[in-house]
Order: structure tokens, then sequence, then C-alpha cells
């Protein structure tokens, strides 16, 4: 007779509770002499290089991963994101006559719940909240007295007008006092229309800002989800898009454009962003992905954050925020032509090569390298000079820099690399990770169940935790013959 597992419905082979353990090398012995692991072939992907950060920035991204725990790839990428907004109009880089690029960055964090992932996209864009509320504040003083500006306004109006309501003596009509305007460089949620008359007051651009960016996604169908996603395409390439509906009521049209995006996204929930021809139309070659291969919870640790890390970042920040006028254009360095020259050639070969391989959706990622390892280098180049002593702000881009972006466009490269596997090449099993996964990889094709609890015994994978993973019918089938499985390919 075969003996039942209490607790659970899985057949033991017909051995005794009390025995199983005394079968379990024999049993692991079979495992690893049928065992196929075979080869690896989701895409590998890097660490976030830390180490091309200016200085400043990669000591504390450090500091962070050591006292909180916090992933390099999320607080490195949120660095970027908050100095492309801190950035916004005020600096672009020029490849050459004809080809400059703004800051503009499209990021998503990727992790799952628990991860960490939320945190430092917050930290690092507390100073340009602070500075939002600075702003909002001024903007209701400002409130006030206009309304008082508008009340002596109208009085002056009528004590220029004569009796028969014309002005007297051909003076001229007073002057309407402006609206106040708020300043703002962040924005949680905003129709298209709404953003447009936030860039038309604020020119020097704004960042969206999304705590779930599936939530920003899920927006685009409160229109038209073409018209919608079109509408942001043409503010990653710095173009000002056209809302049709809100010209004809009179709507006002920024002058130029500039909106980096970020937010942060469950694993599970990536096809939302593939969705409705994203994954075909250019939209998603656009993201920059932080994507970390390991996805823990951090765990405790007793050392504290230094205290000067959160008023150094914001001294950064806002040193870039300093900066004001017209923009001006950052030419490359003679050395920096270089570096970048390689870099073009060689992504120039890949995406040919590509393209005649029929792989269109990663040479299209690749082909929005070209432009983001120009921003790139931008962002590194000022950020480098905002955390330095310098008064004058750089004039070129210099080598340095675009070496750090071309290390920078390798790391996310290879995460939306990744991305694109696991929507559309991966297997279900391919979402296995920790001991689901060491579990699944030790197990021969077929096996019976004191086969797989001894394999997990093997990788300090508890007998109850087998027994457990054993019912996820998407990786295993229960044959017909009672204790036995296959697994799922």
């Amino acid at each position: 007779p075969m003996a039942m597992h209490p607790d659970t419905d899985l057949i033991v082979d017909g051995i005794p509770d009390a025995e199983l353990d005394a079968i379990t090398e024999r049993a692991l012995a079979r495992v690893l002499a049928e065992q196929d692991h075979g080869e690896d072939e989701r895409p590998q992907v890097p660490a976030f290089p830390i180490e091309v950060l200016p200085d400043a920035l990669g000591w504390m991204a450090k500091q962070y991963k050591e006292t909180l725990g916090w992933h390099p790839d999320y607080t490195g990428a949120s660095m970027l994101y908050a100095l492309s907004v801190a950035l916004g109009e005020v600096r672009h880089v020029e490849a050459k006559q004809g080809w400059k690029e703004k800051a503009v960055l499209w990021l998503a964090l990727v992790g799952r719940p628990g991860t960490g992932k939320t945190h430092p996209l917050q930290a690092m864009a507390l100073p340009l909240k602070l500075r939002d509320g600075d702003h909002y504040r001024a903007f209701k003083e400002a409130e006030q007295f206009h309304e008082t500006a508008l009340e002596e306004y109208a009085i002056a109006v009528k004590a220029a007008r004569g009796k028969k309501g014309k002005p007297e003596g051909g003076g001229e009509r007073p002057t309407k006092p402006p609206e106040p305007v708020c300043r703002q460089h962040l924005v949680n949620d905003a129709t298209p229309e709404a953003l447009l008359e936030i860039m038309a007051s604020n020119p020097r651009g704004v960042g969206l800002y999304r705590d779930e960016l599936a939530g920003w996604i899920g927006d685009f169908g409160r229109y038209s989800k073409s018209g919608e996603q079109q509408f942001f395409l043409s503010l990653w390439s710095g173009i000002v898009p056209r809302i049709d509906r809100k010209q004809k009521r009179g709507g006002t049209i920024p002058k130029t454009a500039f909106l980096s995006v970020a937010g942060t996204i469950q694993p599970g929930v990536l096809n939302t962003l593939a969705a409705d021809g994203r994954s075909v139309n250019g939209f998603m070659d656009r993201l920059l992905f932080a994507y970390p291969v390991q996805q823990e919870v951090p765990g405790w640790v007793e050392q504290d954050l230094p205290d000067n890390i959160p008023h150094r970042w914001g001294e950064i920040v806002g040193r870039l925020l300093a900066l004001e006028g017209e923009p001006v254009a950052m030419p490359l360095s003679h050395e920096a032509r270089v570096v970048w020259r390689d870099f073009h050639g060689e992504t120039k070969r890949r995406i040919d090569t590509l393209n005649e391989e029929g792989d269109e959706g990663r040479a299209g990622i690749m082909a929005k390298q070209m432009s983001y390892a120009l921003r790139f280098a931008l962002i590194v180049e000022m950020a480098t000079w905002a955390e330095g002593n310098e008064v004058d702000p750089p004039g070129t881009v210099g080598a340095d820099a675009m070496r750090a972006a071309v290390a920078l466009s390798n790391y996310f490269t290879a995460m939306a690399f990744r991305v694109q596997y696991d929507l559309h090449e991966a297997t279900p099993l391919d979402g296995l990770a920790g001991d689901r996964l060491r579990l699944y990889q030790a197990l021969p094709d077929e096996f019976t169940t004191a086969a797989a609890i001894a394999a997990g015994m093997a990788k300090g994978i508890a007998r109850r935790s087998v027994e457990r993973y054993l019912k996820d019918r998407r990786s295993y089938g229960q044959s017909k013959e009672r204790g036995k499985y296959h697994k799922k390919s």
C-alpha cells in the first residue's frame, strides 16, 4: 500500500513517513545521475555600474546599500532620473550639427513586492519635491496678492471711463495684472491637456513620477490609446505635441517640451507595458529598466546612513536647479567624440546584424540607446560638475562622461533584452526563482515524490516546501501512475 503524507495529497511511493529519510542518499544519487540542467537561455544581465557615476554619487549608492539594503540598481537609476529632471531644458548635448539630445529619461524600476524599489526613487526625488513645496507656498501667497491687484485693476478701469463708458482724455487703459504661475518640477498624474498647460508654465520641463507605473499606462485609454501613446512618444523626442481637442478651446501650447518619467512596476504586470501595440510602436524601446537579478527583501543592519548624505544629495540637485536661462548646447570634446564614434559604430553593427536576423525587437532597443548614451553622458558630465567646486559649468561633454554613458547604455540594453525575453520568449518556468527554481533545476524530466524530497534536502529546501512546490501545475504535471511527476517545459 502507498502512504499518504499528512496535510497533503502527495503520494510517497509506499514508504512510511518515518522511513522516508532512509532512502534520501540513494534517491539523491539517482537524481544527480539523471538530471540535465541544460543551458540557461535567459539573457545575462550585469550589475548597475555605480563605479562610473561621479564619485559622490557612487559613494552614496554604496552607503544606501550597506545601511538600508537598497539595491544599487534602484538607487543609481533613481539618481539619474532626479538629475535629468533637475537639468531639464537648460542643457542639451550636441553630437554633431543637427543632432541634439535633451536629458529626457523614461525609467521603470522592476521588482517584487517588498524588495525596496520605491524608497530609492522617493529619496532621490525628495529635493525636487521639497522645491515644489516651496513653489506652491509662494504661489498661494501670490494668489492673494493677485486678488487684491484685480480689485485695484477693476477700480482703475472704472475711473478711467467717462460717463458714457469710454476712456477719458485718450489715456491708456490700465493693465490687467497677470495671473500667478505655480512653478513645479514633478507631476504625479495629468491628462495630456494638463501636461501641456504645466509645461507652458514651466518651460524648464517637468518629471512625471508614478509610484505604480502601470497606472500611467492604464490612463492611456481615457480618450484614445493610440493618440495618447503618440503624445508621449513625441515628448520623449523633445517635440511639442498638439492636442486638437484642447486647441479648439484655446488651450496653451508650450514652446518647448521636456518630460522625464519614472515609476515602479512588479514583474507580474510587465505585460501591461507591452499591450496595445506598445511592443511594436517603439514605446517599449524607450523605457529604461532597472531589474536586478537578486530580488530579496532587505535585511536588518545596525549601521545607520551617514547624516550628511540627504543634505549632500540635495546640494547636488540644487546646483543643477540653480542653472537658468536659455538652453545651452554642449558639444562633445575631441576625446569624447572618439569614444562616441566607437560606440556608435559598434551599436550600428549590432543593429544591422539583428535586423538581418529578423530580430527587430532587439534592434529597436539598441536604436534608442544611440540617443540614450548621449543623454547619459550629458547627465554624468553635469552631475560631476554639480558635486564639485568649480564655479562655471562645463562647456563640453568630456570623455569620462562618455565612457560612463557607454557603460550605462550597456546595462540598460541588457535589462531591456531581459524584459523582452520575459515578455515574448520565456516559458512560464522562467518565472521561477529562489528555492522553486533550484528545485526545478535539480530534478530530472521524470521523478518520484521521494526523489524530489531528496533533491530538495540536498539543496537545503524543507520537505514540506518541496511538497508544496510540486502542487504548482504550471511547473509540474502528475503522471497517471500515482506518486510520479514530470516537469513541464
